[in-house]
């Protein structure tokens, strides 16, 4: 990609919690099949997310 070629717009912001199943599906996508059969990143992250130990400041 050029200087002169538009990119799109990418918005970064933190995560919400409707977005946890839609992230939880491309980090399985994400990490299927890389180092084994199957994986388990995005039950890591289901896990995490119903915990208190995932502190919000860490990931915004």
């Amino acid at each position: 990609m050029n200087d002169n070629e538009i990119r799109p717009a990418v918005k970064i912001r933190n995560e919400r919690k409707e977005d946890y199943r839609i992230v939880e599906k491309l980090t399985g996508k994400a990490f299927w099949n890389v180092n084994e059969p199957g994986c388990n990143e995005h039950y890591l992250a289901h896990i995490l997310w119903g915990t208190k130990t995932l502190s919000p400041s860490l990931i915004s």
